[in-house]
């Protein structure tokens, strides 16, 4: 297997001095993430005549405190026991769907799977906004492995489930004209 990188010229940085930083992320021979940053050269004498100042500044929005009071994400019971108002807006934000739609479509799986019980219903729910998650944020299975804590092939199966099972389903409310209409 190869893996190869291909990067556009750094066109706006001006000063010849003025580093490029580009960094990668590498698992199993696919490239996670990339991304290319203006690394300016910290110097007591700066050359190009211009002064930049430079910090160390931390881009991780976290609140330490908040994480030690709550529990991390668990999947949907996350969002629903948040109220209504702000589940929708979780689920607009992971999942691209409101909350009725995601009920509407919750319904539809549970139906469809046959399942009845708290927990059942839970699984399908989560099943459901797994493979909503993929749709609308692309994560790989496994990210979303790890977020609903199961490995990635199980992952990989919930979401092929879900796609076969909302395909039967909802295949009806999709017009598709005739050749001869195109």
């Amino acid at each position: 297997m190869q893996v190869e990188t291909q990067t556009d010229p750094c066109t706006w940085t001006l000063e010849p001095d003025m580093l490029s930083l580009f960094l990668c992320c590498m698992q199993d021979c696919n490239a996670e993430t990339q991304a290319t940053f203006p690394s300016k050269k910290e110097t007591k004498y700066a050359a190009w005549g211009t002064s930049y100042g430079v910090r160390d500044s931390a881009c991780d929005p976290m609140n330490i405190d908040s994480l030690k009071s709550t529990c991390s994400f668990r999947g949907y019971p996350s969002v629903s026991v948040c109220s209504s108002e702000k589940a929708s807006d979780i689920l607009k934000s992971i999942a691209g769907v409101s909350l009725p739609v995601f009920s509407k479509l919750q319904s539809i799986v549970v139906e469809a799977l046959n399942v009845s019980g708290e927990e059942e219903i839970v699984n399908a729910s989560n099943k459901l906004l797994l493979f909503l998650m993929k749709l609308k944020l692309n994560l790989s299975y496994s990210a979303l492995a790890v977020f609903f804590g199961m490995h990635r092939t199980t992952c990989s199966r919930h979401f092929l489930l879900i796609l076969n099972l909302l395909h039967a389903k909802m295949r009806c409310l999709i017009y598709w004209p005739s050749r001869s209409t195109i």
